[in-house]
């Protein structure tokens, strides 16, 4: 009987105090082995946190070394201070390019050679041609060469200044072509033909381009922009409208 006490009196301790410290353990080893794996995992992800942060912060010197650099400096040359860094007086303000001058006589007449040429050629290219200068030491009285598909245009300008253009130059062009070109030309000049240079033209198959045409067939946009003022007829200087070219 006593012995059955004291079997009994094992199990229940057993059951009452043993158990319950069991459990109480095991559940304090999982906790424990639930915070290591948290650490380590807060520890791995840190550990890639900052090695990301060195890795942009190297990028970033890199970057900024680089851009500090001047242009044509080595890799390995020292790094100087960057142009666009240096701080630069403000320069002088840029004046915008002059307008083109109207497309009048009197503009027309103080325009130099080579402007009256450019305005010829310009036009000419405005309408769809295409336009070529001759050198100087080849020209032989031809001053441009338009092309218009298979077409072939020979072009002498002459800035005769709204002077009377008499016949003569017209049949000195079309001896010129006629010798040595063939086929067509056009006698541009800022002159005024006179009635027989008219009719001669017309019966050589020379377009003949004087000022009163010129007048009509100059694009606005193609006229030099001029530096003084240069009055129309009856009109003060000081209120001109247009503008004449420099001296050449």
């Amino acid at each position: 009987m006593p012995q059955s006490h004291a079997g009994m009196a094992g199990e229940s301790f057993h059951a009452d105090v043993l158990l319950p410290l069991a459990w109480l353990w095991l559940l304090v080893w999982v906790g424990a082995a639930l915070a290591s794996a948290a650490r380590d995992r807060h520890g791995r992800r840190g550990h890639v946190q900052g090695r990301s942060r060195r890795r942009r912060s190297r990028r970033r010197r890199k970057q900024s070394a680089h851009a500090s650099r001047p242009v044509n400096a080595a890799p390995g040359q020292r790094a100087g201070p960057s142009p666009a860094a240096e701080i630069r007086p403000p320069g002088p303000p840029v004046a915008p390019p002059p307008s083109p001058a109207a497309v009048t006589r009197e503009n027309i007449v103080a325009l130099s050679s080579a402007q009256f040429e450019q305005l010829v050629a310009d036009s000419f290219r405005r309408k769809g041609f295409e336009v070529e200068f001759m050198p100087e030491h080849s020209r032989q009285g031809i001053d441009i060469v338009l092309r218009d598909g298979d077409k072939l245009l020979r072009v002498q300008c002459r800035h005769d200044r709204d002077a009377q253009v008499d016949v003569d130059a017209a049949h000195e062009l079309a001896d010129l072509v006629q010798a040595q070109f063939g086929g067509k030309a056009i006698l541009a000049t800022s002159g005024r033909l006179s009635p027989a240079a008219h009719a001669f033209c017309r019966d050589h198959a020379i377009h003949a381009l004087d000022i009163d045409r010129l007048l009509l067939f100059a694009d606005p946009a193609a006229m030099p922009a001029l530096s003084t003022p240069v009055p129309k007829p009856g009109e003060a200087p000081e209120h001109a409208g247009s503008q004449a070219a420099p001296a050449v």
